[in-house]
């Protein structure tokens, strides 16, 4: 229910992706003003982090907390890099925490699924989940949201839909999303 621009010159509610990014983006170039040394990915596991979990599916359950990601980043509060993952079997994923003081030590909620070793190298063991947790040399612990191990889907190209399981009419009750969607990918199955 945010109000945007819709075609031909009018205005309406909207609610999605579409939405939410430009109020991510401006929390981003927040948090960039006031450590320009944060990484994109430092930042998105910030954001993960300091997020308000809800009930909807993200990949870490939450909703941004500006307030909370601008304390975080100002008073220097341990966070753990990165914050929400899925990797397939056997493969590996490399963890740090970002304003701890090292050494480091790691550990996996569920060693049967992924180990992680001093170095703070996650292997992934068998399909499920666990969550990370650093402490630094101070006794500081924070740890990560989930961590998935199991099939890592891929995300295809937008911009040359080609999944028969597409909707051939609009799959909104909002038939200005619908709209707004087919500005930006013309060639969806339901944009005329």
């Amino acid at each position: 229910n945010i109000i945007s621009t819709l075609p031909n010159g009018r205005y309406g509610n909207l609610s999605g992706t579409s939405m939410a990014t430009p109020l991510v983006a401006g929390l981003v170039a927040l948090i960039k003003a006031q450590n320009p040394n944060l990484t994109p990915a430092e930042i998105r596991s910030l954001i993960q982090a300091t997020g308000t979990r809800v009930n909807i599916e993200t990949a870490c359950d939450c909703r941004i907390d500006a307030a909370s990601a601008i304390e975080t980043v100002m008073e220097r509060k341990m966070f753990v890099h990165p914050q929400a993952a899925t990797i397939e079997k056997g493969s590996t994923l490399s963890f740090t925490a970002i304003f701890g003081q090292p050494p480091f030590t790691f550990s996996s909620s569920r060693p049967e699924v992924a180990e992680i070793n001093e170095q703070g190298i996650l292997t992934a063991k068998a399909d499920g989940e666990t969550i990370v947790t650093v402490r630094d040399s101070r006794g500081v612990a924070a740890s990560s949201y989930k961590i998935y191990v199991g099939k890592v889907k891929s995300p295809g190209n937008p911009n040359q839909p080609s999944d028969p399981s597409l909707p051939t009419e609009c799959p909104f009750d909002n038939q200005d999303m619908c709209e707004a969607i087919c500005v930006i990918v013309p060639n969806l199955p339901w944009c005329k």
